[in-house]
């Protein structure tokens, strides 16, 4: 299902100016409805006001005033590739598949998502805001992307994962990483691979599976943790701290970005 009006297909956004620029003048004052403070003081053009749009201040507020399942889905657009196609963003939200073209509507009229279907974009700043790190936790409970959680990783090291994931070495950093995420993207290898884990290990990665993604071990590691750590489905985070890379957690939890979604409010029941 597309949720972008017929104009914005025909010429896709290269930034958010370029987007409130398409805008009706009844879909910029719908926007400042619901965004205030971004008419104080009054912006001098509609470049201002994107810029405006993206300050933390007011991504905060905007952010605060969602609701429940806009919010998530704003979550899973912070954990997805960047930009990300309308069906990626709906699979992580197997659950939201009807509610998902209102919320995404709602995130668009606000300024927080812009671009196609086949490009949505989280604004910069409140990607910021909700991807996650070791300092601020996701509500989604994944933590870093492999490449993020491999910074700082020899090259020499990333040879070793590879040959102990059963892929071929390569020349370059680069393209190790691009050969273990597109093994962590593939749902039969990586099962092959977990089905060949010691039990134990498989039940550390459920442990960590919803999150927090971090977990804690001895100065030496045990065998099912270096059996985890040798094929990067642990990563060291710092002394005697492991993390989960999000392409591990997203395989072990079906491809979905929350534990519960909440598409619907919760009914209200009478009071006495």
């Amino acid at each position: 299902m597309t949720t972008e009006p017929a104009a914005e297909r025909r010429a896709a956004p290269r930034t958010l100016a370029d987007e409130l620029r398409s805008r009706t003048d009844d879909a910029l004052a719908a926007l400042l409805r619901a965004r205030p403070d971004l008419l104080s003081p009054v912006p001098g053009d509609l470049s201002q006001l994107a810029t405006r749009a993206g300050a933390r201040t007011s991504v905060l507020r905007a952010l605060e005033r969602l609701d429940r399942f806009a919010l998530q889905v704003a979550e899973a657009l912070a954990v997805a590739p960047d930009p990300c196609p309308y069906g990626e963003l709906a699979a992580l939200l197997p659950d939201g598949e009807e509610e998902l073209p209102r919320a995404l509507g709602l995130l668009r009229e606000r300024a927080l998502v812009w671009g196609g279907d086949d490009r949505l974009r989280l604004v910069r700043t409140a990607r910021e805001l909700l991807a996650p790190s070791a300092a601020r936790p996701s509500p989604t409970g994944l933590g870093p992307s492999l490449a993020e959680a491999t910074a700082g990783t020899s090259p020499g090291r990333l040879q070793e994962i590879l040959t102990a994931a059963g892929l071929p070495t390569t020349h370059d950093p680069v393209s190790a990483l691009e050969s273990l995420a597109s093994l962590f993207g593939d749902r039969e290898r990586m099962d092959a691979l977990l089905g060949q884990a010691p039990e134990e290990a498989r039940a550390m990665l459920a442990k960590l599976m919803w999150g927090p993604p971090y977990g804690e071990v001895s100065e030496v590691p045990s065998s099912p943790v270096r059996w985890l750590l040798d094929r990067a489905l642990l990563l060291p985070a710092a002394p005697r701290t492991v993390v989960l890379p999000r392409e591990v957690a997203l395989h072990l939890r079906g491809g979905r970005a929350h534990r519960r979604p909440e598409p619907l409010p919760p009914p209200v029941g009478p009071g006495r």
